[in-house]
């Protein structure tokens, strides 16, 4: 691939963060190291779990090396393997994930033959505990070369961070990842977007595992649709021309934030909470239906029946 030097450093860096996945995680490992592409180097970082994590990588043969992290959270565990790592591309693995044998291989290849892409990403396969497959993002979120930064910023994150691979130079212009955790992927992504065009695969290349420890599925939708306004303000400070080019569009972005956030408190049974996003949803856009008719809905007096509807739309929306 191209006029890399093997004998200096690898290509790829994977870095694989570890955090009470005891029982995936041999899984994880044998789906790195049983990879077509082999010019890699595996940096684990073991973020201070509590279960038999940290035993179990100090006795099972592996090529990684093992450091140990500051339990301060995703954003700084990935910020710890970024700053050890010495591939011209870079993957962040989670411990419960798996990956498909072709994705290293696939991946560098795209990058190498694009020398202006930042990033490379595919569809990726929902799993299980058992690795029963459940579904797939793209049956949801259909998969987007090119340009994505605007698709981003005002629609949602559609990119299965669990197949991302970055160019590690863009992180120069870029900078770390940021707290908090939860939004950390979204936010960087949106950035490497904005120096550059993605190489997209249509096909799975990983595994995503839906399971009760997820992060995303223990997050208070209040803090994290706020959190997810609160970084795109940052950005659109950071970034002030391409803000302007959006203007036009972000009434509805932030309404739709207000709405999801009204919409997945109401699922879990806060319907007073839930009414009073729906409120300022409305009356950030006012002329959307959607916004109208959730407003509606919640000033209605049975909140068990609402909260059952909100739970069977949530459950048809994210069948995974």
């Amino acid at each position: 691939m191209g006029n890399h030097d093997t004998l200096s450093s690898p290509l790829l860096s994977v870095v694989l963060l570890s955090y009470n996945h005891g029982r995936f995680i041999k899984r994880t490992l044998r789906s790195i190291e049983d990879q077509t592409f082999q010019d890699f180097e595996l940096i684990i970082v073991e973020d201070g779990s509590t279960d038999n994590s940290l035993a179990l990588l100090r006795s099972i043969p592996h090529r990684g090396v093992l450091h140990h992290g500051q339990g301060q959270g995703i954003a700084t565990a990935r910020n710890l393997g970024l700053s050890l790592s010495k591939g011209r591309y870079i993957c962040f693995v989670d411990s419960d994930d798996t990956l498909l044998p072709d994705r290293f291989a696939k991946q560098t290849q795209a990058l190498e033959n694009h020398p202006n892409a930042v990033l490379s990403y595919a569809d990726a396969q929902i799993i299980d505990e058992t690795d029963r497959v459940l579904g797939r993002f793209q049956n949801r979120y259909p998969v987007k070369n090119g340009s994505l930064a605007d698709a981003l910023a005002l629609h949602y994150c559609f990119i299965p961070s669990c197949t991302v691979m970055w160019r590690k130079a863009c992180f120069e212009d870029c900078g770390p990842f940021t707290p908090p955790d939860v939004n950390c992927d979204y936010l960087k992504l949106i950035e490497f977007a904005l120096q550059g065009p993605a190489c997209a695969f249509s096909e799975p290349l990983a595994n995503w595992r839906r399971h009760k420890q997820n992060l995303s599925r223990q997050l208070d939708p209040e803090k994290k649709y706020g959190d997810i306004r609160t970084g795109l303000d940052a950005l659109f400070q950071k970034y002030p021309a391409w803000h302007e080019t959006l203007r036009p569009h972000l009434k509805a972005r932030f309404s739709r934030l207000y709405f999801l956030t009204a919409f997945f408190l109401g699922s879990e049974g806060n319907m007073d909470k839930a009414r009073g996003f729906y409120w300022k949803a409305f009356r950030t856009h006012p002329f959307s239906l959607q916004n109208l008719l959730g407003l509606v809905l919640s000033l209605l007096p049975f909140p068990r029946l609402l909260t059952s509807l909100h739970r069977r739309v949530r459950k048809r929306q994210l069948p995974w």
